[in-house]
């Protein structure tokens, strides 16, 4: 089960015995409290590759995001989403991978 790093549906699904992943965005702005800033707002999607790239690696190397007001906020993630229908997703999942593998971190499916 994927889901976010934070909160019930975590919970559940560790109480349940599930194998649980938790995700984090590379493409995605966060508030203070961990949670996505809702699509309808300004600044809930990261539009710069650079940007996305940089994200990606704060998560997976030290575990934090930076809000929409750049406070740090911890993410304890185990992979990172990019979505698909954003644009330049192609783009950016080749500089995701770039940059993390650079940096020694092995990119796998999860579990595997």
């Amino acid at each position: 089960v994927i889901g976010p790093p934070k909160g019930t549906f975590a919970k559940a699904a560790k109480q349940a015995g599930l194998n649980y992943v938790a995700e984090g965005f590379a493409d995605r702005a966060y508030t203070p409290k961990g949670e996505l800033v809702p699509r309808g707002e300004p600044g809930a999607m990261i539009s710069d590759d650079a940007a996305r790239a940089a994200q990606a690696l704060s998560l997976a190397e030290d575990g934090f995001a930076r809000t929409a007001t750049g406070e740090r906020v911890s993410l304890p993630v185990q992979t990172i989403c990019i979505h698909g229908d954003t644009d330049g997703a192609v783009e950016t999942a080749t500089s995701i991978r770039r940059a993390l593998l650079s940096q020694g971190i092995k990119v796998q499916a999860p579990h595997a």
